[in-house]
């Protein structure tokens, strides 16, 4: 008696917040297009959205890789900033949503993208979570990465939305609702804590932050980490991928690094292959 075929799997992809930490996303997604795994869901918090909607709309790993690359270099990053002055955050961030702008499309809905995308923020206003599915992509992706204190909040249909991270920084149930019958989790915020203390020491940064700055960074870090630990519990991943970032590589004063974040993460894709592989049925 033949074997029985089983349909595929409807998978969804949670990408998470972190920074230049997250541009690992971009090489988890080279490994799984070279292993032609599809992607029928999306969804991202912060760096997560960024890459989350690169993906949904149709970009290769390939393509999204060369912006980063080029944007990795010092003149580059230096452009992207325009300080807010009064505002409330350090960048106004007008030269950001220029950037993403280009990147995404400025008019562009999610009705319009391939793949069925969730994008997580938070309502100032009242403290919930919000996960943007429609409207413009993106105000959506522009909320998401709103970080209290760099970005000034992000106002959309009348309310003010912050860093999604703030909440749910890896939405593993935000694909799941979408009808994802295997779910991939990407976690980029993993640090050995003992040795975050010290990083401005490390000869890989090009501007050490002030010592405050460190130690704020260092508390956020904690309470995300542990807030995403506790998530999982809760809503576990079929497949959970935590590439092996240094430690020194940081969100904010990483992104002249985005070849070391993304080898690591198609390292740890690779590593993860066999076993997704196999709960998938699919040959290696």
């Amino acid at each position: 008696m033949a074997s029985e075929i089983r349909p595929p799997r409807k998978i969804g992809l949670a990408l998470s917040g972190g920074g230049a930490r997250g541009l690992a996303h971009i090489g988890v997604m080279k490994v799984l297009e070279q292993s032609h795994i599809p992607i029928h869901f999306v969804s991202g918090t912060s760096m997560g959205a960024i890459i989350g909607a690169c993906l949904a709309k149709g970009m290769s790993a390939a393509e999204i890789e060369g912006v980063a690359t080029k944007f990795s270099n010092i003149r580059q990053l230096i452009r992207m900033v325009d300080m807010a002055g009064g505002r409330r955050g350090l960048l106004a961030g007008s030269r950001v949503r220029e950037f993403l702008s280009d990147l995404i499309g400025a008019d562009i809905e999610f009705s319009d993208l391939r793949v069925p995308l969730a994008l997580c923020s938070v309502n100032l206003e009242d403290g919930s979570e919000t996960v943007f599915t429609h409207g413009n992509v993106l105000n959506a992706v522009m909320a998401s990465i709103a970080v209290p204190g760099i970005f000034s909040p992000q106002r959309v249909d009348d309310c003010q939305y912050v860093d999604g991270g703030v909440k749910n920084n890896l939405p593993v149930d935000h694909v799941r609702e979408f009808g994802a019958e295997f779910v991939i989790a990407v976690d980029v915020m993993h640090y050995d804590f003992a040795k975050l203390g010290t990083t401005a020491k490390s000869e890989h940064f090009s501007v050490i932050p002030p010592v405050s700055f460190q130690e704020i960074y260092r508390f956020v870090a904690m309470m995300i980490s542990e807030q995403t630990r506790l998530r999982l519990l809760l809503d576990t991943p079929d497949i959970l991928i935590t590439p092996e970032i240094p430690d020194d590589l940081l969100s904010f004063g990483g992104f002249n690094r985005a070849g070391e974040a993304i080898s690591a993460g198609e390292k740890a894709a690779k590593q993860a292959l066999p076993e997704l592989l196999n709960k998938l049925d699919l040959p290696e």
